[in-house]
């Protein structure tokens, strides 16, 4: 069992840096699309600077561009870690912590929704926590140490039982002869009945043994409580994270049409002002944002879903992994 428990907290934890490493590329799309956006209004102000934009109004575009190039060089450190450590938990020998091999994610993030009774969750986890079988065995255990301990509280009662041959003559080979004839033999029996005045030390024991076992049966029930608690908090977070992908989806779809209707607006004016090209920038830094917003809610979806298997026990067997014990 603690070998299962200790397989679930990796499988979790590789769970949660792929998530990660998917996080930080869409994010390092997203501040790319920025800098593309963002260099397109620069040059527009570049080429009205002898028209109608201020040296002032140039810089700042200039500025907002450049602030979005090191944003992307930090979205690039971000997935350097991001791959480095997933390397480190995955140790593979081909694939080393110490290559600067970056890893690229397969599997892209989902948001399908899943459906769970919060009755069935928490049996399930009764039945699969590792946890769990570990308390129980506990409680077997100091089950086995308990029937000790009130043994040692009987008397002591020894049977001993002996017999010799000797062999006597006047000399050696007579004695030898005598030995092997069997001519005398000598038996002892006896009995040997102990039970110390008042027993304390046994008393104590069993006591002891006794207050062991129920606090055995108190571990079990704290950990009952807290698959109990951990099962809830996986399938509230579940349901929580889900409905934030439902809202900041919401958000990303508002914030591109309204930078769509800026768009469309753009094509039918006359000219652009300097003013309208910084609102452009604000309305694309709002949809950058709204888009990072969704990628980490489905992010941290996909996480959630892997906590509540974790929690459930199955997590495992989720991902097909099978720990069998052999029966000695």
């Amino acid at each position: 069992e603690g070998l299962r428990l200790n397989l679930m907290d990796t499988v979790q934890e590789a769970e949660q840096a792929y998530w990660d490493l998917v996080q930080t590329w869409r994010e390092l799309a997203v501040r790319q699309w920025l800098v593309e956006v963002g260099v397109a209004v620069r040059d527009v102000l570049a080429r009205r600077r002898d028209f109608d934009t201020k040296l002032a109004q140039y810089s700042d575009a200039v500025a907002t561009v450049e602030q979005r190039r090191a944003d992307v060089i930090r979205s690039q450190r971000l997935i350097r870690f991001a791959s480095d450590r997933l390397k480190q938990i995955i140790n593979d020998p081909e694939i080393p912590v110490g290559s600067e091999v970056v890893l690229w994610p397969q599997d892209d993030m989902v948001d399908s929704p899943i459906s769970y009774n919060l009755t069935d969750a928490m049996l399930t986890a009764m039945k699969n926590r590792p946890e769990i079988k570990q308390a129980a065995l506990g409680i077997n255990n100091a089950d086995i140490q308990q029937l000790v301990a009130d043994n040692q509280r009987l008397p002591l009662l020894n049977l001993a039982a002996q017999m010799s041959f000797f062999g006597m003559d006047d000399n050696a080979g007579g004695s030898y002869s005598n030995l092997g004839d069997a001519d005398f033999i000598d038996y002892l029996l006896g009995a040997a009945f102990e039970y110390p005045l008042g027993n304390r030390a046994a008393e104590a024991a069993y006591t002891q043994a006794r207050l062991q076992r129920a606090s055995a049966v108190v571990s079990y029930q704290q950990s009952v409580q807290d698959v109990v608690l951990d099962v809830k908090r996986a399938l509230r977070d579940v349901i929580t994270d889900y409905d934030l992908i439902m809202a900041t989806r919401s958000l990303r779809v508002a914030q591109a049409e309204n930078l769509r209707t800026l768009l469309v607006e753009e094509e039918t004016m006359a000219g652009l002002t300097p003013e309208f090209l910084n609102l452009k920038f604000q309305r694309q830094e709002r949809l950058a944002l709204a888009r990072t917003q969704e990628v980490a809610a489905m992010a941290n979806y996909d996480k959630s879903v892997s906590a509540l298997y974790r929690a459930m026990g199955t997590s495992l067997f989720m991902q097909g992994i099978n720990v069998e014990q052999e029966e000695e």
